[in-house]
């Protein structure tokens, strides 16, 4: 007689298991979707082609297709925006815009062959043009302010780039050098974070280097980067780092290495998940993410990483879908953890990075560890209690190292813990951390059925004494966790 019973503990369950959504395969947090700007009131009435965040102001600037450059205040949580302003004087397409990194001053480049500067009030609440700037024999299709000289950068479909110098007041601006050399439309103009150095993307699928003057007035082309099959659309600098990473027409994203004296670029990895035109790529300003758009409707976050002195690596983390029309433009907030995206959708979303961004710092720690179970590891960093402090002292455990990275970056370690640890290279720890070590080893080792390796001095006993003694903290000797 067949057991019935049997046979229905053999049946495989008919309701598979929902897939979590808040959590990439690779361990890595999904990014949230905060809003849709545009979807319901004050929408672009064609296509979003450009998006960029004010440098120190809650606002945001959008160009489009519509000729018209909208002003958006954020809200005091980043979650929302309202558009504040309509800024109309273009005659065509408006193809980028960019706010000046100090003084209270927007650029927009268009179609109609033209830049505008439009001055911005202490609110915020509208935008003035002070200048139109004309000189291009064809569509202006990028600018870029210098970050800290009064210099305009615009790229254009005659070929050519021109640089113009601000006026003192910046109510306008004069051209001052023409640089040739592309063979076709210039599609972006980036500027060095700190060495005078231009990039500049082409149509004739290579990214040129223009060395500046020492007053700003020409450059020179000092190097050629050539590896894309078809047109750059989009060029960007990394914030610290000698990378340059370039989005293409060939579906590709690239990054370049560049060497000491920026004469030249050599392409260390090629991104090729993209299934379609890159239209836009942007290094995050302070931690070790990429963010590139596409015309397969998507935003992708990479984790970048430096294998060695000549090798770098870049990891896509993160696949941002909700547009229902291609993505033409990124761009990261300067201080917030908030991401923009703008498409030919006509809308434009913001995405929360603050989760991302602090669960994949510890996710990282948990990369970078070693000699530690990986149970006992995951356990230590997602214990807010337990990973406070850690040693950056040469020669320690990796894992602690890392715990203490991602404790620095959140806030959780204060600098005179860390000039003390420092100074001496040993970590105190309260005694109620102790003794929850202790239970945390018991835990391990029960589901490991494997020997821990040490993490304290002394036995249980004198773990217990100690978690239940009024006495000064312990030291920590991190060296003990090593295998």
């Amino acid at each position: 007689m067949v057991n019935r019973r049997s046979v229905v503990q053999r049946r495989k369950p008919k309701n598979k298991s929902k897939r979590n959504t808040t959590q990439n395969g690779g361990g890595f947090p999904k990014v949230i979707l905060l809003n849709t700007l545009g979807k319901h009131s004050d929408p672009h009435s064609l296509p979003v082609t450009s998006v960029a965040f004010h440098p120190t102001m809650p606002l945001m600037a959008t160009g489009s297709n519509d000729e018209t450059v909208k002003l958006w205040l954020l809200s005091p949580d980043n979650s929302s925006a309202t558009c504040v302003a309509t800024l109309e004087g273009h005659k065509d397409s408006v193809s980028s815009v960019a706010f000046h990194p100090t003084a209270p001053l927007l650029a927009s480049s268009s179609n109609d062959k033209t830049v505008k500067l439009w001055l911005l009030p202490p609110d915020n609440s509208s935008a003035t043009c002070v200048d139109t700037l004309k000189g291009h024999k064809d569509s202006v299709s990028s600018v870029a302010f210098h970050p800290t000289a009064s210099l305009l950068a615009t790229g254009s479909d005659d070929d050519t780039v021109k640089l113009w110098m601000l006026s003192s007041d910046n109510s306008s601006a004069t051209c001052v050098a023409t640089l040739e050399g592309h063979k076709k439309s210039v599609y972006s103009v980036a500027f060095h974070p700190t060495a005078p150095l231009l990039a500049t993307g082409s149509g004739d699928n290579t990214v040129k280097l223009w060395l500046l003057s020492s007053d700003n007035s020409s450059a020179t082309c000092v190097g050629t980067l050539e590896g894309h099959t078809k047109f750059v659309t989009s060029v960007a600098f990394h914030p610290k780092a000698p990378l340059l990473v370039t989005g293409s027409h060939d579906k590709t994203v690239k990054l370049w290495l560049l060497p000491p004296d920026n004469s030249h670029g050599t392409c260390v990895t090629t991104l090729t998940e993209h299934r379609s035109t890159v239209n836009s790529v942007t290094f995050h300003p302070t931690e070790p993410f990429l963010v590139t758009c596409s015309t397969d409707k998507t935003a992708k976050l990479w984790l970048c990483r430096q294998l060695s002195s000549d090798k770098y690596s870049a990891t896509c983390v993160d696949t941002l879908e909700g547009h229902k029309n291609r993505v033409n433009s990124v761009a990261i907030h300067p201080t917030a953890q908030l991401l923009a995206t703008a498409s030919d959708d006509k809308t434009v979303k913001l995405w929360d990075l603050k989760q991302f961004i602090t669960q994949s710092l510890r996710r990282l720690a948990l990369i970078k560890s070693s000699g530690v179970t990986k149970t006992l590891a995951r356990r230590l960093i997602s214990d807010p209690t337990i990973a406070q402090f850690a040693t950056p002292a040469s020669g320690t455990n990796p894992l602690f190292r890392s715990v203490f990275y991602v404790n620095r970056r959140l806030g959780n370690v204060s600098d005179s813990d860390f000039d003390a640890i420092r100074r001496t290279g040993r970590v105190p720890v309260d005694p109620r951390q102790f003794a929850r070590m202790r239970n945390m080893l018991n835990f391990v080792r029960q589901k490991t059925k494997k020997q821990p390796p040490k993490l304290l001095k002394g036995g249980p006993a004198s773990a217990a004494s100690a978690a239940s003694a009024d006495t000064e903290p312990e030291d920590f000797d991190d060296a003990e966790l090593d295998n």
